[in-house]
């Protein structure tokens, strides 16, 4: 036999149990659907362990569905709240200085009087953005300069 648990239990009042069954009832997104069903679960006193079986999921994720129903509240806790922020952490005008690049000749630069690469691209962003304002382009990535081209709806093809 385990040893008992030491998390608190989850006291639903029947209003609150309602809108839980609702949410089962109806569907909804898969995400909170599991989530409810794991708390109303949880709060008939079925054992973690139990739950994990019956919901198909590993034990840290029934135990984070838990905790935020016992921090937030059973019902604001159906959200998901994980994930990075739609942002990429670049300011737009050092993107829009980026795409701007293409516009002007490789040779104002100091590179190779052709077609811009996007080699050169990258190293001209790394070594000119800071000096023009764009600290954050120091550090700029070839997978993040074709995913601004493509952002602003000018994927970058080169020559």
């Amino acid at each position: 036999m385990g040893r008992p648990s030491v998390r608190q239990p989850l006291i639903l009042d029947p209003l609150t149990r309602d809108q839980l069954f609702e949410v089962v009832r109806r569907g909804g997104s898969s995400s909170s659907l599991v989530r409810a069903k794991v708390l109303l679960d949880y709060a008939d006193g079925l054992a973690v362990r139990q739950i994990m079986t019956r919901h198909g999921l590993n034990r840290p994720r029934a135990l984070r569905f838990i905790d935020q129903a016992l921090r937030l509240g059973p019902l604001s806790s159906l959200k998901e709240r994980r994930g990075r922020k739609p942002s990429s952490g670049r300011p737009a005008e050092a993107i829009a200085w980026l795409v701007g690049l293409l516009e002007l000749s490789p040779s104002t630069f100091g590179f190779e009087d052709a077609p811009w690469s996007m080699k050169d691209l990258i190293a001209c962003a790394r070594r000119f953005g800071p000096r023009a304002g764009h600290p954050s382009l120091a550090s700029l990535s070839k997978a993040s300069a074709y995913r601004y081209f493509s952002m602003v709806g000018r994927p970058f093809r080169a020559a």
